[in-house]
């Protein structure tokens, strides 16, 4: 889309803008002029690219039960690559997998981890978003007779870690202990704990250092 198309969803409602963009937005044979609401399943075209928006069901969005079919926390497909997209973040809702989410900075890597939470049983629980280079191992991990850490907060829901590369190499191999036991083990602490977590990962490049390649 040109950077001077706009398309906003708040509130369950998608609304498009035109702000004079080159090759003009047009739905149909209409080229838009004024402000459009389109509802989910409308089309529209920006230059030769043609736009499927895909909205959340409204049943979910007015606090009902969540549609796991239909549920994509707002993602727009735009073209039949996108809309395979869209249909994986469905898919993978309802699993168990852990999941590497690769794409450059802006293409929408947490709103993808976010719809696939929102696909799931865990849509009801937490979802934490955790950006590596912020944080340290006790952050992550937790300490015994300390605080507790991201994986144990969110049990029952979703961890998102953005750019798991950042990490120290020995956090790495920590975590990946976490992902492959499914239990985390505090620092300082001889036992292990047992979470369950859905853990997605934002990579800006598929370069993670061993051992968690």
């Amino acid at each position: 889309m040109c950077s001077s198309d706009l398309l906003r969803y708040h509130g369950g409602v998608a609304r498009l803008e035109d702000r004079d963009s080159s090759n003009g937005t047009w739905i149909g044979d209409e080229r838009l002029k004024e402000p459009a609401t389109l509802a989910s399943g409308a089309q529209f075209r920006v230059g030769g690219t043609r736009v499927t928006v895909l909205l959340p069901d409204r049943a979910e969005a007015a606090g009902g039960a969540p549609s796991l079919g239909n549920d994509t926390a707002g993602l727009v497909a735009v073209d039949p690559a996108t809309t395979a997209l869209v249909d994986l973040a469905r898919r993978l809702g309802p699993s168990d997998l852990s999941v590497i989410i690769e794409g450059e900075t802006g293409t929408g890597k947490e709103l993808f981890a976010r719809a696939i939470h929102r696909a799931g049983p865990r849509t009801r629980r937490t979802i934490l978003v955790v950006h590596c280079a912020a944080v340290g191992e006790e952050a992550l991990f937790g300490r015994e007779g300390g605080d507790r850490g991201v994986f144990e907060i969110a049990d029952g829901g979703t961890v998102v870690l953005e750019e798991v590369a950042d990490l120290p190499i020995a956090a790495q191999a920590r975590l990946l202990r976490v992902l492959q036991d499914r239990a985390v083990t505090r620092l300082g602490a001889a036992r292990a704990l047992p979470v369950d977590v859905g853990v997605r990962s934002e990579e800006h490049t598929s370069e993670l250092q061993s051992p968690c390649n």
